[in-house]
């Protein structure tokens, strides 16, 4: 059999000192005390429910603010890259830019460079010609001489030059002086690069006396570079007439042969790193 409870007690005793009247009592007042505590419990659902209510319609407000903030941060990040694109592209027309300003400056360089020369060449010209009245007569005179004129001389120029494959285009080999019609003239022999930067042999023919101011040669030539192995000659003549003077004191090829076919065994140009070559000159008018 159960234990009573402290309120079963204390009613039995309450019952048995009181009598019926006084449990009648003390029931009444529980009875109370508990609806009391129910209408607190029931009000506290109540309040609870709506808490409920109310955390949801805050979880949904929050969900839509975070979707809303994510799709802000997604533009923005797009906007962000966009920005990033600009400044990128930019860049690198601002480099393409430069590239180009440096390119131009350079071009305008090199043409002043150019223009300087040609206005220097302009001026050795004029104060040529100032210098002596009849020289330019003298020169076109010089233009139309046949090579049958009686005061033609004459003569061959023959060198050999070794090193061929160490030459370099930034220096030159000069023969031993030859005397014809009463000057000494040199072979000068080079390497010279185009733009490409094909290696080609530079044939020239120099005067290398002491010359006046007035000095004049009129000259045809004919320049050979001889197979060495009996093979074909390879050879340029000149068509017109070349004026050396102290304006201008050489003339030649500067791409006489590409070092390719210079090297080429078939042809024989190059033997022991040497190379032969002769020009022939005709000096048809000479001044002093």
């Amino acid at each position: 059999m159960a234990k009573p409870s402290a309120v079963e007690e204390v009613l039995q005793w309450m019952h048995l000192a009181m009598g019926t009247e006084a449990e009648a009592v003390i029931l009444g007042d529980e009875r109370k005390s508990i609806t009391a505590v129910v209408s607190k419990l029931q009000n506290l659902k109540r309040e609870v429910d709506q808490s409920k209510e109310q955390t949801q319609s805050y979880k949904k407000d929050l969900q839509r603010f975070l979707s809303d903030h994510e799709a802000h941060i997604r533009t923005k990040n797009e906007k962000i890259e966009q920005l990033e694109d600009t400044v990128n592209l930019s860049h690198k027309e601002n480099a393409k830019f430069s590239l180009v300003q440096s390119e131009l400056a350079e071009a305008k360089s090199s043409l002043k460079a150019k223009d300087a020369k040609i206005a220097e060449m302009e001026n050795m010209l004029n104060r040529l010609i100032n210098n002596n009245q009849s020289l330019a007569k003298s020169v076109e005179s010089f233009k139309h001489v046949k090579t049958e004129h009686t005061d033609v001389e004459r003569g061959a120029l023959h060198a050999r030059f070794h090193c061929v494959s160490k030459m370099r285009s930034d220096e030159n080999h000069k023969s031993k002086p030859f005397r014809i019609a009463g000057t000494n003239w040199s072979i000068v022999v080079g390497a010279h690069r185009n733009k490409d930067g094909e290696k080609y042999l530079s044939v020239y023919l120099d005067v290398v006396s002491k010359i006046s101011d007035t000095w004049m040669c009129a000259v045809r030539t004919k320049t050979h570079l001889v197979s060495q192995n009996g093979g074909v000659t390879e050879s340029e003549e000149d068509k017109e007439l070349n004026i050396f003077c102290k304006e201008r004191k050489d003339h030649g090829y500067e791409r006489f042969i590409n070092f390719k076919e210079l090297f080429k065994s078939k042809n024989g140009f190059v033997k022991n790193d040497s190379i032969v070559v002769i020009i022939e000159m005709q000096c048809i008018m000479k001044s002093e």
